[in-house]
C-alpha cells in the first residue's frame, strides 16, 4: 500500500467517524481540509459548503492556514475566486497560473500572488443530490499537483458531498415530519378544548371554538396554547363567558 492509498483509507475512515459522531458541517469541513492539506502540501486548502445550489453566501467553511483564510474572506467580500467560481459553474481548474487569471478574478488573483501563491486548483463538491460547495487549493511555485493526488482528493470530496447532502435531506425530512406532528397535535388539542368548553359553557362546539379563538386573539396567544390551557383547566370559564361569536 503506497502513501496515497494509505492517506485515502485513513481519511475516509476519519470522515466516517465524523458522520457516525453526528459532527456538524463545520467539523466535517475542518476534517476534510486538514486531510487535503496533508496530501497536497506545501499547498494550502480552503473548503466551502453552501446552503443551497446557487446561494450567494457560504455556509460552513474551513482553511488550512491563516494566510489562505484571509484570501477566502476576500473571495466572500468580492464575490470572485476559485471556490465561488467552481461552485457556481460546477467547474474544475487544475494548476492554473495566477498570472493568467487576472481577467477572471481581478482582485483575488493579485491578492493571492502577493501572499506568495503561484497556482490554483478548484474542485467542486458534487454528489447525486447536487452541488454542495467547492475546494480551493493554492500552491507556491514548484512542481504541479500530481494526478494521483488529485484523484485521491476528488474521491474524498465526492464522498463528502454525497454524505453531507444525504444528511441534509434526512434533516429536512425530519423537520417536515416534526412540523406535521406539531400541526396534528395542535388540531387534536383544539378539538379537545372545543368539547371541554362546550360542556362547561353550555354552548355548541362551534360557539365554544369562536370564544376560544377570540380569547386567543385578544391576549396574543397561539390558538393551540389557549386550547391546551382550556383542556388543562388553567383557563377559567369566566375568562370566556364574555367572549361572543361575531355578528
Amino acid at each position: 500500500m503506497d502513501k496515497r492509498e494509505h492517506w485515502l483509507n485513513e481519511t475516509l475512515a476519519e470522515l466516517a467517524d465524523c458522520l457516525d459522531a453526528d459532527a456538524d458541517e463545520r467539523d466535517i469541513a475542518g476534517t476534510v481540509t486538514g486531510a487535503l492539506a496533508a496530501l497536497l502540501a506545501p499547498a494550502d486548502v480552503g473548503l466551502r459548503f453552501f446552503g443551497d445550489e446557487g446561494a450567494a453566501a457560504p455556509a460552513p467553511a474551513a482553511s488550512s492556514s491563516p494566510r489562505v483564510a484571509g484570501l477566502f474572506d476576500l473571495e466572500t467580500e468580492t464575490g470572485e475566486g476559485p471556490t465561488l467560481w467552481s461552485f457556481r459553474g460546477g467547474l474544475a481548474a487544475v494548476d492554473e497560473r495566477l498570472t493568467e487569471l487576472a481577467g477572471r478574478w481581478p482582485r483575488f488573483a493579485p491578492a493571492a500572488r502577493e501572499r506568495g501563491y503561484a497556482r490554483v486548483t478548484a474542485i467542486p463538491l458534487q454528489g447525486p443530490g447536487g452541488r454542495l460547495g467547492a475546494a480551493g487549493v493554492l500552491a507556491p511555485s514548484g512542481a504541479p499537483t500530481g494526478e494521483a493526488e488529485l484523484r485521491c482528493a476528488r474521491t474524498v470530496l465526492r464522498v463528502t458531498a454525497g454524505d453531507v447532502l444525504r444528511r441534509r435531506e434526512l434533516d429536512a425530512s425530519h423537520r417536515v415530519t416534526s412540523q406535521l406532528q406539531q400541526a396534528l397535535d395542535s388540531r387534536v388539542v383544539i378539538e379537545q378544548a372545543k368539547g371541554v368548553l362546550s360542556a362547561r359553557l353550555g354552548v355548541s362546539p362551534a360557539a365554544a371554538f369562536e370564544r376560544l379563538r377570540g380569547y386567543a386573539r385578544r391576549h396574543g396567544l397561539p390558538l393551540a396554547e389557549a386550547a391546551g390551557a382550556a383542556v388543562d383547566g388553567a383557563l377559567p370559564v369566566s375568562a370566556l363567558v364574555t367572549e361572543r361569536r361575531p355578528g
